[in-house]
């Protein structure tokens, strides 16, 4: 789900770009020099714990051939790191600031500029009101309806990557070294949400997700998997070193990917089924196609597993023509299509398994 001036560093994995490594990144717990040799390589996955289901060894994954469309959202140079949907219309945040393509209109239209601090992530409330959330503690908020988006001073200054938006519009984000802000729904007022971890010491957290009204689930570096209720922290685990990058419900799953090709499937209660996928991809962004269909951006292309009764099979969708470096967040449209955000632009596309 940037470069080391706009996100910092990441413990990473041998196999994904160094601009995604950087964008999911967070202030560097090390040197500088180590920093530049871990911005090589790439990201950071998941949890390991409970009993593992078996892995697909050495065997490669089916390839299908990946036809998407550019947008023209952004130039080559630019990053688009989070896309949600609010009514019919698309928004996308990322370096170029806070963008939407209105329903029917084949452009998108930039509605804010951010220059000193890029947005890394948005969710809108079921009444349409919207927050934007980002580098240094950034936050920006957009009344039900509206495009104008203001910016809320915090008075914080880490890194926020992920935010997200209750079915009552309670919002939830998550950030570096653990921190975590709610504002309530019905209200206009942010809270920082209190944790065990001391100043600098939490574990970077990348994504979080709803639910149910009241209860969320954060996820984040370390296998670190945190139950949210009520606006406080219920329950803590951690499942192993590698780190989590994104989470969604699919049926009545939760998966979680993130680090060297780990997969885990289950939820908060029964607990979790890891599987490590050929090649340890890593997996930025997460989004369900349906109940039984889930699909994970990675470096360049699309990892799409499918559920066939209790065991996942996992196609990858690929043949990049643009050479993208990365893909970051990911939604599904009501037509079945997939809209991916990522290095340089926003596509669109149906993905079609069938090999070519």
């Amino acid at each position: 789900m940037r470069f080391m001036s706009q996100r910092g560093y990441v413990e990473t994995s041998a196999n994904a770009g160094a601009d995604h490594a950087a964008r999911m990144g967070a202030p560097a717990r090390c040197d500088e020099a180590h920093a530049r040799r871990v911005l090589s390589a790439a990201l950071a996955l998941l949890l390991i714990g409970l009993p593992s289901a078996p892995s697909f060894g050495d065997a490669a994954l089916p390839v299908a051939k990946m036809h998407l469309k550019g947008e023209g959202a952004a130039s080559e140079r630019a990053w688009i790191f989070g896309l949600a949907r609010r009514g019919d219309d698309l928004w996308a945040v990322g370096s170029p600031g806070i963008l939407v393509r209105r329903h029917g209109a084949s452009e998108w239209t930039r509605v804010a500029s951010t220059v000193t601090r890029v947005p890394l992530d948005v969710a809108f409330a079921p009444s349409g009101a919207g927050v934007v959330v980002g580098q240094e503690g950034a936050i920006w908020e957009a009344a039900a309806g509206a495009d104008q988006w203001t910016p809320r001073d915090v008075k914080e200054t880490q890194r926020l990557f992920a935010v997200a938006a209750s079915g009552k519009g309670e919002f939830l984000a998550v950030g570096a070294f653990g921190t975590i802000w709610d504002r309530p729904a019905g209200s206009n007022d942010w809270r920082k949400v209190p944790t065990r971890w001391a100043e600098w010491d939490g574990p970077h957290l990348y994504d979080v997700l709803f639910l149910d009204d009241t209860t969320a689930v954060a996820v984040g570096e370390r296998g670190t998997v945190l139950k949210i209720q009520d606006g406080a922290v219920a329950e803590e685990k951690q499942y192993g070193d590698e780190s989590l990058f994104a989470i969604a419900h699919c049926g009545s799953s939760l998966v979680t990917a993130g680090q060297a090709g780990l997969v885990m499937i289950g939820d908060l209660s029964s607990g979790w089924k890891d599987t490590h996928l050929p090649d340890k991809p890593d997996m930025y962004g997460l989004s369900c196609l349906g109940d039984d269909r889930v699909a994970a951006t990675s470096a360049g292309f699309v990892l799409v597993g499918t559920d066939q009764g209790g065991t996942w099979d996992w196609r990858k969708w690929e043949n990049n023509p643009t050479r993208v470096g990365w893909y970051s967040g990911i939604i599904a449209k009501p037509d079945g299509e997939v809209l991916i955000a990522g290095q340089g632009d926003v596509w669109g596309g149906k993905i079609n398994l069938q090999a070519e």
